[in-house]
Parts: structure tokens; C-alpha cells; sequence
């Protein structure tokens, strides 16, 4: 929380000056990121599955093998102009690095970017590129209630959402690639999918308004990451609700599908910082109507500082070690030789 002073309290983990130039990173950045840290950790590989690049962290003695720890699954960049995503997701990695009591927690697996193409297309002049190639929505695609959408919404913009929503279930590439992906864990405890803003701890259901089977389950651990996330934070705090709250409920979203055909209890998506402009969304836009530009805040909410994505990483790596505990309990004995001596582990946030 903030101080006396009004400043943030400073991770001690956290990046210098030198490094803050490097919080968003170009794809080609990021894949190289993964690589590196792959070649610090024994057990540890980059899997290249159909345009996606995805960090696993195992053991030396089984690399490909669940030893029957909890799978924990850390993505961004579902949508591609979402930078802050993608940075938060090598945040994460950097102190799975740093952290060995963290990391024996759990097989974990991190991908940065889902929508490498959207991404790369972001960073060669449409930096607001939010859908595919294709003009599809991804977070509309996934094969769990896709094309479920309010009637009225339904309606009033037609074969535009139908176009959002793809030609069918997991049309989208990249999402086909990470369903096929996250269908062949075997123990998925936990999946986190980060966004771009808000502020908002979202669990299931997005597709309506009910109550999940875990509602119980899904507030007690959202709480707790919240309360984590939020010391860190100070004023500037989160909070938890139903996604379907959040806008208006959909199908097709990616936490439903995780929670629903994956089977995995505990799947949420975080809209990161910024917080939403005063008035909310339909405020903001009313007043950006009224000067000329309604998208605006849109757009700034989209483009946070290099230091607001420093700030959203210490946020998340609180409410991560924070959910771990909630979820998993005690620490695990050490696993022989699962890791290289500290001195061999660089990171840009360091």
C-alpha cells in the first residue's frame, strides 16, 4: 500500500531504470526471453506448438513428465494490442526464475503471446489491432457456448458480431493451437489470462450471469489474490466480480472454456492496469463523443507507461505467490538438480 509519503512501496525484486525500457518487447524479444530463461533452468523447455511459443517449467529427472504436481497455466496477448499481457506474463517468469520454493510449487507453463501474428502486426504500425488477421475476436471463438450472445446484441450488430465470433468454433488459429494444447494437460490446477484494463479479477461464468458450481470457491481465491495484489497497489486496488458483469455476457470466452471442458475449478482472466476512467465505459465514451474522439480513453488504456507495467508485474507476482498458497498449501521437498546456482540467472527485471 502507499506510504506516508504517497509513494508505492518498492519490490525488491523489481526492475531499475536501466531495464524499464524493456517491459514491452517486440515477438521476437519475447520468444528470445523464453529461450534464454529455458537455458537457466534444468527441466525447463520452450514447446513451439502452431504459432505459439510456450515456456514449460518441469524437472531435470522427467522435462516432459507430470510428476503429479498441480499444471499451472500463465498466458497474455489473447488479444494483440494488449502489450501490458505479454510483459506481466515475463514478470511471472522472472520470479519463477528467482523463486525455487515458487517454482517447485507446480508444473508451469507461460505463453507471453497467444496471437503472435495480431502481436507482431502491433508492433509493425496497428498498434490498436484488438482482433485477428481475420477481424475475429479470439476471446469470442472458443469452443464452449460460442455464438451465445444477448438477442438484443444480436440484433443490433448482426453479421459484424457474427464476424467477431469466427466461422465456427476455434476457427481462429492460434486459438485451434491452444486448445489442442490445453487438452492435453492432465492435472490444470490453476489458469490465469491477462488482459488489458481495468483493474478486474474475472471468474466464470462468462456466458451468463448464474452462479458457476464453484462461485464459493472462485470468490474465496479471488479474494485472496486480490488482497495480495492490492497491498502492493494501495489505492489503486482491484476487484473481483463474475465476468459476465463485466460488459454483457458471451460465449465463446476462454475462462468459461477452461473452466467448463478443461475441468480446471480455479480459471480466471485479469484485466490489468489501467483502472477504467472515471464514469465507466459509457462515461468515458460520452465524453470522448462530445470533444471529438470517443475511443480515447480506449486508447490510453492500452498504451500504459513503462512504469505502470513495472507496477502491474509486483501486483501480479504478489497475487500469484498468494493464490499458490491458497491453492496448493505447503512447500514441496526439493527436487535434485532442478536448478542452475543463482548467479547464471539474468532477467530484465532484475
Amino acid at each position: 500500500m502507499t506510504g506516508k509519503s504517497g509513494q508505492r512501496p518498492q519490490n525488491e525484486h523489481g526492475p531499475s531504470n536501466a531495464h524499464r525500457a524493456e517491459v514491452f518487447l517486440s515477438y521476437e524479444a519475447v520468444v528470445d526471453r523464453l529461450e534464454d530463461a529455458a537455458k537457466q533452468l534444468r527441466g525447463a523447455s520452450v514447446l513451439h506448438r502452431e504459432g505459439l511459443a510456450i515456456l514449460r517449467l518441469g524437472t531435470e529427472s522427467a522435462p516432459d513428465i507430470n510428476d503429479g504436481r498441480p499444471e499451472v497455466w500463465l498466458q497474455g496477448g489473447l488479444h494483440a494490442c494488449e502489450w501490458i499481457g505479454p510483459a506481466v506474463v515475463l514478470r511471472l517468469m522472472d520470479e519463477l526464475i528467482r523463486s525455487t520454493e515458487l517454482r517447485r510449487r507446480a508444473i508451469w507453463y507461460l505463453l507471453p503471446v497467444v496471437d503472435a501474428r495480431g502481436y507482431q502486426r502491433t508492433w509493425a504500425g496497428e498498434r490498436f489491432l484488438r482482433t485477428t488477421e481475420n477481424g475475429e475476436n479470439p476471446n469470442l471463438n472458443f469452443p464452449y457456448r460460442w455464438g451465445e450472445a444477448p438477442p438484443l446484441l444480436s440484433r443490433l450488430l448482426g453479421s459484424r458480431l457474427r464476424g467477431w465470433m469466427g466461422s465456427r468454433p476455434a476457427s481462429v488459429g492460434c486459438v485451434k493451437s491452444l486448445v489442442s494444447e490445453l487438452k492435453s494437460l492432465t492435472n490444470l490446477q490453476l489458469f490465469l489470462d491477462f488482459h488489458g484494463f481495468g483493474r478486474l479479477w474475472l471468474y466464470p461464468w462468462c456466458h451468463s450471469k448464474k452462479p458457476s458450481p464453484h462461485h464459493m470457491e472462485h470468490k474465496a481465491a479471488c479474494a485472496t489474490a486480490v488482497a495480495a495484489a492490492n497491498r502492493v497497489a494501495g489505492r489503486f486496488g482491484y476487484r473481483a466480480q463474475a465476468a459476465a458483469f463485466t460488459e454483457v455476457p458471451m460465449g465463446g470466452s476462454c475462462i468459461d472454456f477452461v473452466y467448463r471442458e478443461i475441468g480446471c475449478a480455479h480459471s480466471y482472466a485479469v484485466e490489468l492496469p489501467p483502472s477504467l476512467p472515471w464514469g465507466g465505459v459509457i462515461g468515458a465514451t460520452l465524453l470522448g463523443a462530445l470533444r471529438g474522439d470517443p475511443k480515447r480513453w480506449w486508447r490510453e488504456g492500452q498504451a500504459p507507461t513503462a512504469e505502470v507495467g513495472i507496477e502491474a508485474g509486483d501486483e501480479m507476482a504478489a497475487a500469484l505467490s498468494a493464490l499458490v498458497d491458497h491453492l496448493f498449501g505447503g512447500t514441496p521437498a526439493a527436487t535434485e538438480g532442478d536448478e542452475r546456482p543463482a548467479e547464471a540467472v539474468s532477467s530484465a527485471f532484475a
